[in-house]
């Protein structure tokens, strides 16, 4: 009986044990149901009470938003953390909702890679024990990089490209949407939510009426050109969808709230000021997109179509000058055509501090094309309050640097002033080299030449007086080289990032050499927002180009020349083989 009694005093307190983590089990079975119902309502609360990662609040109330509604969009600013967001709202919901398939699609390899690769498996991982404890692992698949979790949920990224077709998405997120060419993200990217979510909770006949998580897109990105589809099809809908009480969410969050919240410094964004013309600034700060003038010449599609250049040149330092001088190929050096022929063109200010008055600098391909000939603009610097002997001296670094063959400068008035300097000869004290004097080599209009022809200049200069006649012609053959794919500019700068990167390893450098690298493509965005903002008026029959409000038109008014002098010469070598001809048949 003893035995029996103390079997039964054991099995008794087994029981007991197993009643009490029974009940332990369900309590936290019921805990857990409560509180993921309760997150599955406030992922921004799940970010931070079970993820640990701490959000400022207007952080809070985006990832609120994003859960809430099917179609989104957020225009940031520099320093407001687009990138960061959106790697913290695709981990929430990867962990809340297994079996998710989150697709993060960028308009480069590089944007996707460093997304993950940064934001995720460094920075969130850094913060988070728990959600290392969620990811199963990190694959990386050709240009794809995938975030594996232990519930069977996926983060894709990858960039946008007619080969993603087929990839399958609950949430879609493209990140700086309005890099992503329209056709794609159309044609491609919003098709991967053409499928209905199968969550596995779904299978179970209790929760078969249950209400579905519908698929969502969100779409991030900086600020850009109204003229842009983003803003036409995308930005504008939305709004007028969300006044209407629709399920859409669109926010803009300008860089006061990241100078407030400690994300950004004002002195940097001083810099930026200093460093961009004013269109820039607003889009890039105020989150702002800037229209194109309603009475624009130059179309923004007509314009961008036309940037195909990766192939810049990069003017020496005169430390690298020095180092190589001897060499007879030097680092900076692009292997010339048959019967190319190289332009500098200036558009010159002198005044500093003035919004509109910068000189500009534009280097110019000509190389013949076939029965044709195309022009392409490979560099463009620009300078503010930089006196007329330092502009001569600099024109001559970059005339010889490139190996150019001709100039052009519009000498009248502030322009005069440089030329004046450009018929001397210069020394270069930090080249150590003595560049000859030039001259000009024609008599267009009434410009008071003076003493240009001294002895020993060299006749290089297409000196221009800008009248009503020439500002006509140039505008009209400009607009038809856009057209007509004649003219071609540089790359957009992501695509130059993504391209440097697998040639050179852009990403390694240190940011002022990246700056540097960037420089011929970033002017160029400059120049295409000039571009789109410039006005024109018809006086007696001629297109006469205008300014509107603070925009400038100095860019244009360097390539205009630039492509002006191209047509001079395409003339002379016209009439050149026309003697010939007329010689042979004379003869």
């Amino acid at each position: 009986m003893a035995k029996d009694k103390k079997e039964w005093v054991f099995h008794s307190k087994t029981k007991k044990r197993r009643t009490i983590l029974s009940n332990k089990q369900a309590a936290y079975k019921k805990s857990l149901k409560e509180w993921v119902e309760f997150w599955r309502e406030n992922p921004h609360r799940f970010a931070q009470d079970y993820l640990g990662i701490r959000l400022k609040w207007f952080q809070e109330m985006i990832i609120y938003e994003f859960d809430k509604k099917t179609n989104s969009i957020f225009i940031g600013t520099r320093g407001v953390g687009k990138s960061f967001l959106t790697a913290v709202f695709a981990c929430c919901m990867a962990i809340l909702y297994p079996n998710s398939k989150i697709v993060i699609v960028c308009a480069t390899k590089s944007q996707a890679m460093e997304l993950v690769n940064s934001k995720i498996e460094k920075e969130l991982c850094g913060i988070s024990v728990m959600l290392r404890k969620e990811i199963k692992e990190f694959q990386s698949k050709q240009d794809q990089k995938i975030v594996a979790f232990k519930n069977g949920s996926t983060i894709l990224a990858t960039n946008a490209s007619v080969n993603r077709r087929g990839i399958r998405a609950t949430i879609l997120i493209v990140d700086e949407a309005v890099q992503v060419d329209k056709n794609i993200l159309e044609s491609v990217c919003q098709p991967f939510l053409n499928n209905i979510p199968q969550y596995s909770y779904r299978r179970n006949p209790k929760w078969s009426n249950y209400s579905e998580y519908e698929n969502k897109t969100l779409y991030l990105t900086s600020a850009w050109l109204k003229a842009h589809y983003f803003y036409r099809d995308y930005y504008c809908p939305f709004i007028k969808k969300m006044a209407q009480g629709k399920d859409t969410f669109v926010i803009s969050v300008p860089v006061a709230t990241s100078i407030r919240e400690g994300l950004i410094s004002e002195a940097r964004v001083e810099e930026l000021r200093e460093t961009m013309d004013a269109v820039s600034f607003l889009m890039e700060t105020e989150a702002v997109f800037f229209g194109e003038n309603s009475n624009a010449f130059f179309k923004l599609d007509e314009v961008d179509k036309c940037r195909k250049i990766t192939s810049v040149f990069y003017p020496p330092s005169s430390a690298q000058w020095v180092a190589e001088k001897d060499k007879k190929v030097k680092s900076w050096d692009i292997p010339r055509e048959k019967g190319e022929i190289r332009i500098l063109s200036s558009d010159i200010a002198l005044q500093a501090g003035k919004v509109n008055d910068n000189s500009i600098y534009s280097l110019v391909r000509l190389i013949p094309n076939g029965k044709s000939w195309k022009k392409e603009l490979v560099c463009m610097e620009s300078y503010n309050g930089l006196q007329a002997e330092f502009q001569a001296l600099r024109l001559k670094q970059l005339f010889y640097d490139f190996g150019c063959d001709r100039m052009i400068i519009d000498a009248h008035g502030i322009g005069m002033t440089v030329f004046n300097e450009l018929k001397k000869e210069i020394y270069d004290n930090e080249r150590g080299i003595t560049y000859p004097a030039w001259c000009s080599y024609n008599r267009d209009g009434d410009i008071d030449f003076g003493e240009i022809d001294d002895y020993g200049a060299i006749a290089l200069i297409y000196a221009i007086k800008a009248s009503a006649e020439s500002n006509h012609e140039m505008a009209i053959k400009l607009k038809s080289d856009f057209l007509s794919e004649k003219f071609l500019l540089p790359d957009n700068d992501i695509n130059a990032k993504e391209l440097l990167n697998k040639t050179i390893g852009l990403s390694s450098f240190s940011g002022e050499e990246q700056a540097r690298y960037l420089l011929p493509f970033t002017q160029t965005n400059l120049l295409v927002g000039e571009l789109v903002n410039l006005g024109y008026d018809t006086v007696n029959g001629k297109i006469k180009i205008k300014e509107k409000n603070t925009a400038r038109k100095d860019r244009y008014s360097s390539i205009a020349y630039a492509d002006y002098l191209c047509e001079t010469i395409i003339e002379e070598k016209k009439q050149s083989e026309k003697k010939v001809d007329e010689f042979i048949f004379f003869c």
